[in-house]
């Protein structure tokens, strides 16, 4: 099962990410800088140390950042919801669903 997620996590990685520009022209590279490693040790460490936990959270990091890499985004929502990121730990899962949140809701 491990090396599954690993196989996987690889190919994530993998991926090319396509900088894209919003209305704005602010950058959505789905390279934020924000140490996810970190992120998910500590997130392990906080539910028992679980390894499974890091693995699940590395893969679901390394998704958020894909995803991000195709979005266009107004450069006062990256700015925003970039913030948010930081302060949560720096995770690309809290960044991507900020914009998500933020995009669907300007268009309410």
């Amino acid at each position: 099962m491990r090396k599954v997620m690993l196989a996987i996590a690889v190919c994530l990685l993998a991926a090319p990410a396509c900088a894209t520009t919003g209305q704005s022209g602010a950058p959505i590279t789905g390279d934020e800088g924000f140490d996810y490693q970190t992120y998910c040790r500590n997130l392990s460490k906080a539910k028992g140390g679980d390894y499974q936990i890091e693995e699940s959270c590395l893969i679901q990091e390394m998704q958020a950042r894909r995803i991000m890499s195709t979005m266009q985004v107004p450069a006062e929502t990256a700015q925003k919801c970039k913030k948010i990121a930081q302060d949560a730990g720096g995770s690309y899962q809290v960044m991507e669903q900020c914009i998500q949140k933020e995009l669907e809701d300007k268009g309410k």
